[in-house]
């Protein structure tokens, strides 16, 4: 083999060898990336596809269902209610940033009277009483509310530190004296962390457990370790004496930043 010959392999040996080199540099970083929650694949710590583990998505067959535990009409006045489902997470850890859903109110035989929509968050182990207020239902009275999730709930790992938003309800005062009940009780903000926008939802029950009336009011700010006096009223006096109050106070905390 002449010089060439060889000169011209030499040649093109150097430009495949530079090609190649060329080639896995770009091809490595694609081939050897990181486990992420965004590839379509179960690889690093997840315990699903883009789920569990690491990720801050939960796959599905991680939750229980929400369950919903009763539906109700209330009355506020002639021709217009609140409706309340009492929806349960059992899930520790957690929860629902947001999901939509559905009341339908109808009357003693059954017959459609009107619908309402809306849109909630759910968190990790909590008790939801979920209120549509003032629906209006012109001359008809509903005696049953069907209530429905419009989708399927996208499961969310909550924070940890979430457990350091502490609060609670106390020196709950019901007075049924005059023809419009009033209920007083103390928000109490225990965390180290200022608060805002924190509904509250109260459910009055019976006797025999069952819940007679219902109403929700929204707390805008809450200094840290203060407490907030919040109030509920009904415009009617109550047809059964109450025996027990139950106050939720509900914090988005998948809107909160530490």
């Amino acid at each position: 083999m002449d010089w060439a010959v060889k000169r011209r392999l030499i040649y093109i040996g150097s430009i495949v060898a530079i090609g190649l080199v060329i080639a896995f540099f770009n091809l490595y970083p694609k081939l050897n990336t990181s486990p992420t929650c965004s590839d379509g694949k179960q690889n690093g710590t997840e315990a699903g596809v883009d789920c569990g583990g690491s990720c801050l998505s939960a796959c599905f067959f991680q939750a229980n269902d929400l369950i919903v535990r009763w539906t109700k009409p209330f009355k506020v006045s002639d021709g217009l209610y609140n409706a309340v489902a009492y929806v349960e997470n059992q899930n520790a850890q957690i929860g629902i940033p947001s999901i939509k859903y559905e009341f339908k109110l109808y009357d003693e035989q059954n017959v459609f009277i009107t619908r309402r929509t809306g849109q909630t968050f759910v968190g990790p182990n909590s008790r939801v009483p979920i209120l549509e207020p003032g629906i209006s239902t012109g001359n008809r009275i509903p005696k049953r509310v069907a209530f429905t999730f419009l989708e399927e709930p996208t499961w969310i790992q909550i924070d940890p530190r979430t457990e350091k938003l502490s609060v609670s309800v106390s020196d709950t005062i019901l007075s049924e004296d005059s023809n419009e009940p009033r209920l007083e009780a103390q928000f109490k903000n225990d965390s180290i962390y200022n608060l805002t926008d924190v509904s509250l939802g109260v459910v009055l029950y019976d006797a025999d457990g069952t819940a007679i009336a219902a109403s929700k009011t929204l707390v805008t700010e809450s200094k840290s370790r203060t407490a907030t006096p919040v109030y509920f009223t009904w415009p009617e006096k109550f047809s059964i004496p109450v025996e027990r109050i139950e106050v939720i106070p509900r914090i988005d905390i998948f809107d909160f930043t530490f």
